[in-house]
């Protein structure tokens, strides 16, 4: 699938859930990488998942695409880990870079696509260099992996993301790839994949 008039900057994470209209699923993908921290605003562009008919895209071509604009509250900072909460619509930035813990950020739905928005932190984990994360289809499990572990949290419907990676999380084994730096769970919530 193409975005139209797009250019990859660095693209670092992509995420499904749902979005502004009821019934409908969007693919979020996150520009957020920023090794350097220099840019002083990122973007997350929105677009509804193309559907497929008989193995085939109806067009290979989007066209209609939403960018999201944000800032940190606190400066800029590179960040591989995009979470889209798919009870509440929130949006999840885990920052990478930070030693010896990264920060949680959230964007509150609805988000703007014509206003700049500032994340608003609010929690921390307590290990380095976040490369990916995902959420279940039904919100209630979260993984997020750095270059060497994977880590489990089970979250209650009461809670928030930030308030269920609060817990201590579970250590999954985790064979170790060169530059691992994705992960999902799979469609039938059976697993997760990894990819280096």
């Amino acid at each position: 699938v193409w975005l139209k008039d797009l250019e990859n900057v660095d693209w670092e994470d992509i995420s499904i859930g749902p979005g502004p209209e009821q019934g409908k699923t969007y693919i979020y993908i996150g520009q957020i990488g920023d090794n350097r921290a220099q840019f002083d605003t990122r973007n997350i562009f929105r677009i509804e998942e193309p559907s497929i008919e008989n193995g085939a895209l109806e067009a290979d071509t989007v066209t209609d695409i939403q960018t999201i604009t944000y800032r940190y509250p606190d400066g800029p900072r590179d960040a591989e880990t995009l979470i889209i909460d798919p009870l509440t619509k929130d949006i999840y930035i885990i920052s990478k870079r930070e030693s010896p813990v990264i920060n949680i950020y959230v964007m509150k739905y609805p988000q703007s696509v014509s206003d700049t928005i500032v994340l608003e932190k609010t929690g921390t984990l307590p290990f380095t260099q976040a490369t990916a994360g995902d959420i279940s289809k039904d919100g209630t499990e979260i993984l997020i992996k750095n270059y060497t572990n994977v880590f489990y949290w089970k979250r209650e419907s009461t809670e928030s993301i930030t308030e269920a990676l609060t817990k201590e999380p579970t250590n999954i084994t985790y064979q170790i790839e060169p530059q691992g730096e994705a992960i999902a769970f799979a469609s039938d919530n059976s697993g997760f994949y990894t990819l280096s």
